[in-house]
């Protein structure tokens, strides 16, 4: 399911303003899966800082858009159980608040996570909160990550979105 009123016309426009919070835990050769990522924001500014990136989505319709205007990615049309990412050291969660809350979301983030990435950028929009309890899902994800060892680096709040950069404790 892709939410298009998240990003709507203003999509480069967030996705730089979310770039610009990742860059400093970026280098450049990070590989970075972008979770349920539609049209992916940042993408254009990953591949370009010269990061790989892939990722996966339910709908044809932005990933056939997404692999005409960043064709270094690779792109795939997968559910969580379905999805085949590999190994990675960035983690996008953006504009998934829908998601939280479903029980293949959560296992496919306990998969993920035995992957250590080093960064988990989430962008968590209001958007979708007449339908969803959104600060009790965002929390309770934001527990599950911590859970796993990383700490809240970033938290910005602005304009419907509330963003959260997680890093990875050393073991």
């Amino acid at each position: 399911m892709t939410y298009p009123w998240v990003y709507g016309k203003d999509m480069r426009f967030r996705g730089k303003l979310l770039f610009d919070l990742l860059r400093p835990y970026l280098q450049p050769g990070d590989c970075v899966l972008d979770v349920g990522c539609g049209y992916s924001p940042l993408a254009d500014h990953i591949v370009n800082f010269g990061c790989q990136i892939r990722g996966f989505d339910t709908s044809l319709t932005p990933l056939k858009a997404l692999r005409k205007r960043v064709s270094k990615g690779c792109w795939q049309q997968a559910t969580y159980k379905t999805a085949k990412v590999g190994s990675f050291s960035i983690l996008l969660l953006t504009g998934l608040t829908g998601h939280i809350g479903n029980a293949s979301f959560i296992a496919f983030l306990k998969k993920a996570f035995k992957e250590k990435p080093r960064v988990i950028l989430v962008d968590t929009v209001t958007g979708s909160t007449k339908r969803h309890n959104y600060d009790k899902l965002t929390q309770s994800l934001t527990q599950l990550i911590l859970s796993y060892k990383y700490t809240v680096a970033v938290y910005k709040s602005r304009n419907g979105s509330r963003c959260r950069i997680f890093v990875r404790k050393e073991d």
